[in-house]
């Protein structure tokens, strides 16, 4: 995948310990937030990332496909960084 200018991603985020519900977000939002700005930096979460949506980590997370969060800045970087 390749960003256009001005395109922003979505993220899914899947977090040990959330479950849906009313408040939850809320309540997880805070330290998200500050986890993705130390991941990903301040600038590059403002101006890369659009929607961001919490799930339940599902028991076995590498089975489902997914990446831990210390990769999503070579993801990101990935996406943006200009091709050859």
């Amino acid at each position: 995948m390749e960003a256009q200018p001005g395109q922003r991603v979505s993220l899914d985020l899947y977090i040990r310990g959330f479950v849906q519900g009313e408040g939850e977000r809320e309540r997880f939002a805070p330290a998200v937030y500050l986890m993705l700005d130390d991941t990903l930096g301040e600038y590059d979460v403002e101006t890369k990332i659009g929607g961001i949506d919490f799930k339940a980590l599902p028991e076995s997370p590498e089975e489902s496909g997914l990446r831990p969060l210390p990769e999503l800045a070579t993801v990101i970087d990935g996406i943006f960084s200009p091709k050859p």
